[in-house]
């Protein structure tokens, strides 16, 4: 998410933190905003699926 310009600190678990930066990057790619780094997540991130 860091690279995508959304930071949040790498604590190794799936916070409260990392939830709000997930939706907020869902939001900002158009995304459903559902919290889930899902296919879509992914490859908007550029990650494999």
């Amino acid at each position: 998410m860091g690279l995508a310009g959304f930071a949040t600190a790498a604590t190794g678990s799936f916070d409260a933190a990392t939830d709000t930066q997930v939706r907020a990057f869902q939001t900002a790619q158009d995304l459903v905003v559902d919290g889930i780094v899902g296919a879509g997540s992914r490859r908007a991130l550029g990650l494999p699926l």
